[in-house]
Order: C-alpha cells, then structure tokens, then sequence
C-alpha cells in the first residue's frame, strides 16, 4: 500500500517537510504544530460569539424590531406646581435710550460700537463743533475783558470814595478849628471893648484935669501922667483892635475854607456816585458776556453724546460722516446709539384677564429664557399694568429677576411660571436625565438600551436624582443619546430596531 506522499507527488506534506539550506546539504525538518490550530479555532469562536447580536439580527428574517424612544436631554430640576400659572413673555429692559444730539451737524466721532459697554456719563459720540467753539472762545474773551473793566470801575468806586472820606475828614477837622477862631475872636472884642472904655475914661480924665493944669492948680507931672496913661489906653486899645481885626479875618477865612471843603466833598460824592453808577454799567456787561459765555459752553456741550446710564449698546443708528439732526428731521438720522441697562432687564408677560386673580401683585416666580429652557431664574413679580388690552383680553405684568441671566438680552422670548406658594424655588442648573420608564434592571444593576445607528447597545450608566418622570444620569450617556423606553427582555445587543416617539431626528 502505498503512502499519502508517494500517491500525490505534487501535495507536500506539511508535517515532514524537508527544506534546503544551502549548498552544503544540511536541511531543516519542519515538525508539525498542533496548538495553532486549536488557537486559529478558539479566535473564530469567540468573534462568532461576540458578533452573535449582530449575526442572529442579519439572520432574523423577521427584520428590524419597532421600539418606542426617548432621548437623554437636559431637564430642569423644579417644574410647575399645582395651582401655578405659567405664561409666555420677552425679555425687556425698564431703562433704555436712544442717545442723539439737540444740534444738527456732522457725526465726526463715535466711540463706541454693539456689544460694547459706556459708562455713565462718558462721551461716546460728538458732532462737529468747531464752529461753536470759535464762538466760545470769543465769547470767553468778551468776558475777560467785562470783567477787566468791571474791576476797574469797581477800583474807581473804592477811590472816590477814599476822596469823600479824606475830604470829610479835613472838613471835620477844619470844623473843629472854627470854635477855636470864633473864641480867640469874640475875646479880641472883649478886650478892645474893655480897653475902648478904659481909653475912653483916661482921656476924659485929661480933659477934666487939663483946665487944672492950665490954671496952675494941677501939678505938671501928675498932668503928665494922666496923659501918659491916656496915650498908654490909646495905644492898647489900638492893638486889641488890631488883633480883633486879624482874629475876624482868620475866622473869614476859616468859613471860606470850610465852604470850599464842603464843595470838595459834594463834588467827591458825585464822583462816587458817577463810578457807581459806571460799575454797575461795567457789571451788567460782564455778567451779560458771562451768559454769553455759558450759553457757547453749552452749545459746545450739546455736541457732545454722552451716556445718561451704564448700559450695553444694542444698537449703533449712525456713522462717522453722516449728518445728524434732531428728531431726525429730513434725510439726517436722528440717535446714534441705543443703549440698555441690563440691571433693569425683566421679563413683559401679557397674561389673560382669567388667569389675572391667579397671580399676586407680590407672587413669586420662576423664568425659563428659551436659550436655556431647562433653567429655572428667580424673580418676583414688580408691577401689574392697572389697565387692560381690550382688543387681546390681556393684562400686562412685569416680572424682575432676582438674579439675573448673564446671557440675558432685550427681545428674548422667557417662559414665566408664577408660583401659588409664598417661596420661589432657587435657580439650580439644569441636569442631563432620561425618562424614568428606559430603565432596565434594578438597585446598581441597572442599565439602558441605546439606539446607536439603529442596533441596540445596552450600556450601564450611573444615575442621580429623579425629579417628575425624568431620572438624572451622571455618568454612561451623553446628551442626545437615543434610548428605548419600555424595554422588553427580549431585546438584545446587536439587534436591528426602528426607533418610534421621536427618538430619533
């Protein structure tokens, strides 16, 4: 009987293969080895039993299994209660302005730009102004020189009536020698008086005693001295009326003086009343070019923009270049910039007349922005309109925030849940949940169905909370994720599903 390898010459045989190595004739025996097969087996078996889902639904002539589907989506973490009312509104700001100028002219600078933020009282646009301010400056220098002159005049009123006070003050004192003339004259004529009789007696003694004389019964020398005493009277009489003549004379003076100082002192106070009156002429002008002066400031000042407010620019109205005007009169745009406060964002709800009575004028509330719908803001109700729309049935309210949306923007559209209770619920951040029925399994062996290119694949996650129907999920699913809701035992990994609800979109 013959071999294997002899009846089939071309088949080698693998277990007693012989191979050359070289020219010296030494050859290498290839022994069989056994535990590579079994290997190459054992790798087939176990991608069979791996792929076994994906296998039996290729081979499952039934086709794809119809499920019902959720998805892990963001949710909030408080929702309405009961006797609750919720409504929709927008996001509105109580403090807003359209910033424009009272002058007409040309946009020459605008500092700044949407989205930008201006503080209260800074310039953010300005308006051609050079002419106004050549008038200004005309006007400061008008002033300038008013009140160099109303100055001026003022010193001419302070020295004129340093004149009257001098002038008053040499008359007092010019008065105040007249007494002393007045005596030194009225006892000059007291003394020439007295010596005028006493003159007169020594020559009436002459006469009576010079028949005497004459008759040689009087004594020559007695008669001498008689005429002695009689000339002696004479002569002082004389020089008293001398003197009295010189004080009459002083004292004619005096009076002519005081009479010229008195006209000194009118026509001083003239002149004081003439600077006076010259001052208040200089004033008016300067008070007149202060004004002038003040009113170019604020023709200036109008060309500037200025922010009543801290707020954010929402919109820009205006270039550099174009020709504003005031209420936009003509072709010319009228505001440059609006701007918002955002600390006076609120939500504007119009809420029907039947639902009025449900909502306290103090009620408590939770806002959802439709940018973030699972997150619940708190907020308060801060005024009920007191009248109505007749045409739409509906009252308006507005609602402010108690902490308000860093994302929070004019126009948003807001949902606006008003509270029965007396306390709102904080704002808590939304979490990633799936509805409580895609849950399969129970305790910490629980898992769920996900619809991942339409085949199941069950993975195990970690869950959180449960808030409603809706169960949180902290770790195993990512948002979007399609899961099965309702799960039957009979699914499988790998299978082939057609996803229903709204799963998938």
């Amino acid at each position: 009987m013959s071999s294997p390898a002899s009846s089939s010459p071309d088949v080698p045989d693998l277990g007693r293969l012989r191979i050359d190595r070289g020219p010296g004739g030494r050859r290498a025996k290839a022994r069989g080895f056994p535990w590579l097969r079994v290997m190459l087996v054992l790798g087939i078996a176990g991608i069979v039993w791996l792929l076994r889902g994906p296998l039996l639904g290729w081979l499952d002539d039934s086709g794809p299994v119809t499920v019902q589907v959720g998805r892990a989506e963001r949710a909030s973490g408080q929702g309405p209660a009961a006797g609750d009312v919720t409504a929709n509104g927008y996001v509105v700001a109580d403090r807003m302005a359209s910033l424009s100028t009272p002058l007409s002219g040309r946009l020459v600078d605008l500092a700044a730009d949407v989205g930008d933020e201006v503080k209260a009282d800074s310039v953010v646009a300005r308006i051609f102004s050079e002419d106004l301010e050549a008038v200004r400056d005309e006007a400061q220098a008008a002033q300038a020189t008013a009140e160099a002159a109303a100055a001026q005049a003022g010193r001419g009123v302070e020295t004129a009536k340093l004149a009257v006070d001098q002038l008053e003050a040499e008359l007092a004192a010019l008065r105040a020698q007249g007494g002393r003339l007045e005596a030194a004259w009225a006892a000059a004529q007291s003394d020439t008086s007295r010596l005028e009789e006493a003159s007169g007696r020594a020559a009436r003694e002459v006469e009576r005693q010079r028949p005497l004389f004459d008759a040689g019964r009087l004594d020559g020398s007695a008669f001498d001295t008689l005429l002695t005493q009689a000339h002696e009277a004479a002569a002082a009489l004389d020089a008293a009326r001398h003197a009295a003549a010189a004080r009459e004379a002083e004292l004619q003076a005096w009076r002519q003086d005081v009479v010229a100082r008195e006209a000194a002192v009118t026509t001083a106070r003239s002149r004081v009343t003439e600077a006076e009156a010259a001052a208040t002429v200089a004033t008016r002008e300067a008070d007149r070019a202060a004004r002038t002066l003040a009113t170019a400031k604020v023709q200036v000042e109008k060309t500037k923009i200025i922010a009543p407010f801290t707020g954010l620019v929402i919109r820009k109205d205006a270039e550099v270049g174009e020709v504003l005007a005031p209420m936009g009169a003509g072709n010319s745009r009228g505001s440059v910039l609006t701007i918002v406060d955002p600390e006076s964002f609120g939500i504007q709800v119009e809420l029907s007349e039947r639902r009025i009575l449900s909502v306290r004028d103090d009620a408590r509330v939770s806002i959802y922005l439709d940018a973030e719908p699972d997150r619940g803001w708190p907020g308060h109700v801060s005024q009920v309109w007191p009248r109505a729309d007749r045409s739409k049935g509906t009252i308006e309210v507005r609602v402010a925030f108690d902490e308000r949306p860093p994302y929070a923007r004019p126009d948003m559209a807001a949902r606006v849940v008003f509270h029965a209770g007396d306390v709102a619920p904080e704002a808590e951040a939304p979490f990633l949940g799936v509805p409580e029925d895609a849950i399969v399994g129970r305790g910490v062996d629980r898992s769920v169905w996900v619809v991942v290119d339409g085949r199941l694949e069950r993975r195990r996650v970690e869950f959180g909370r449960q808030v409603g129907a809706r169960v949180e999920i902290t770790k195993g699913l990512d948002e979007g994720d399609v899961v099965v809701r309702h799960p039957t035992p009979d699914l499988s990994a790998g299978q082939a599903v057609t996803a229903a609800g709204g799963g998938e979109r």
